[in-house]
């Protein structure tokens, strides 16, 4: 599913995430959006230190999918991004 064709749902996306993304830059990283799957799953890549940040399983469930899928139905899992993610 292209989040470009879907402007409202990106937003949607991006608010759930925007609540945890503080905690993020406080830590010299970030998370962005990369895809939303027709499986209804998101794929997002973290950036600057989250990358090889050793708590980024634990943010991504305990935080950013949380956040998602709690606030975004369309939205049933969040997965970082992988080559394996495609």
């Amino acid at each position: 599913m292209s989040l470009s064709q879907h402007p409202e749902l990106l937003q949607k996306i991006e608010k759930a995430i925007d609540t945890v993304r503080p905690h993020l830059i406080a830590d010299g990283g970030n998370v962005e959006i990369v895809e939303l799957r027709e499986d209804r799953v998101l794929v997002v890549r973290y950036t600057g230190a989250c990358r090889t940040c050793s708590m980024s399983e634990m943010t991504l469930r305990a935080g950013i999918s949380r956040a998602v899928t709690s606030n975004v139905p369309e939205v049933l899992k969040v997965i970082a991004y992988s080559q394996d993610a495609h």
